[in-house]
């Protein structure tokens, strides 16, 4: 009898969040250091589909979120939360065809976003967008988008590949579909023409079950820098090399920066739905606890655990906010104890 092929989660970890474990995510742990935290990677919507998940954030001791969202949400979640939100613009690819249509209008759109203070650029190049879209970051309809980049000095937020248990269940057909580490020749390439351009490779550049190669990309490429988001996916292969993880969180420290990749989305009440990835994430950066992750994972092999990697107090620093600062121009954002009015 065939296997039945197993589900598959999204690495951004859509799912809602579990009571198994028993945890009260209303009260988090205390924080081991003081000082403010930036989540570097999000995606949100408009001011309502925001309103809960700025309060988990707030709850959980986050004083700034770098959002990916339209310039439309952008404007009014600005109005509503003020500068509690920093903002990605991604570019579209509809006009992608008419190549010098597709420059001049993208070019435009990312001068007008400039102006509005968005701090930086937001691509998702995975297998399937490469496949279905037969184009990669190394095109050259790409490279007057990091030209301007580059002008601007702003940076680049990519994602690059996707799980390894992906290629095993997803992207098995090869006439399709790169290697997984044949995907990152595109990125190389990118990041060696580009090198005035700061690229942030998304959840661990695609690859936190590799660190070698992780750390072979970042002595290859100054201009590489890297956010720990995709929360499930992650803290999964982070703990299960938690040794490995802790030392290379502190040999790279100026490279890593905090990240969720937590999706606001309509209709969502469970307070544990965001609150789940921050408390996965504050045990894993800053104790050493051992246990059940809160958080379903059908890509672990069995129940997922945590082992927290207890990172040094000027690692925390640098992962929870003097990198994004440097990267993304920001002021060090004021630490606020109460929600934000409205």
């Amino acid at each position: 009898m065939a296997r039945k092929p197993q589900k598959v989660a999204s690495p951004r970890g859509e799912g809602m969040s579990s009571n198994r474990t028993g945890i009260d995510f209303q009260t988090p742990p205390p924080r081991r250091i003081r000082g403010p935290i930036i989540d570097a990677h999000t995606h949100v919507g408009n001011p309502q589909m925001a309103k809960l998940f700025v309060e988990v954030a707030r709850t959980y001791n986050i004083d700034k979120v770098v959002a990916i969202s339209t310039v439309e949400d952008a404007e009014a979640l600005r109005k509503r939360f003020g500068s509690f939100f920093e903002f990605f613009y991604r570019p579209p690819f509809d006009g992608k065809d008419k190549p010098r249509t597709f420059k001049k209008m993208t070019l435009e759109r990312i001068d007008e976003a400039v102006e509005k203070d968005f701090k930086a650029l937001k691509f998702w190049f995975k297998p399937q967008f490469n496949y279905d879209q037969k184009m990669y970051f190394d095109d050259r309809r790409m490279y007057p988008i990091f030209e301007r980049a580059g002008e601007h000095g702003i940076p680049c937020l990519t994602h690059i590949a996707d799980p390894d248990v992906w290629f095993e269940r997803v992207y098995t057909s090869r006439r399709k579909f790169l290697t997984k580490r044949g995907n990152y020749k595109q990125f190389r390439n990118a990041f060696r023409d580009f090198p005035e351009v700061t690229f942030i490779g998304a959840h661990m550049a695609g690859d936190p079950e590799d660190l070698d190669h992780l750390q072979e990309l970042f002595d290859d490429h100054p201009n590489l820098m890297v956010d720990c988001s995709a929360t499930k996916w992650v803290v999964r292969e982070i703990s299960r090399q938690a040794e490995e993880s802790r030392e290379f969180f502190i040999r790279n420290a100026d490279r890593i920066m905090f990240g969720t990749d937590l999706v606001t989305f309509p209709g969502i009440t469970d307070f544990g739905r965001y609150a789940s990835r921050y408390w996965v994430h504050q045990i894993m950066w800053e104790t050493d606890r051992r246990c059940e992750s809160p958080i379903d994972d059908p890509d672990a092999a069995g129940v997922p655990k945590l082992h927290g990697l207890d990172l040094p107090d000027d690692v925390l620093e640098k992962l929870n906010w003097r990198n994004a600062i440097r990267v993304f121009k920001l002021k060090k954002p004021r630490v606020r104890t109460a929600l934000p009015k409205g």
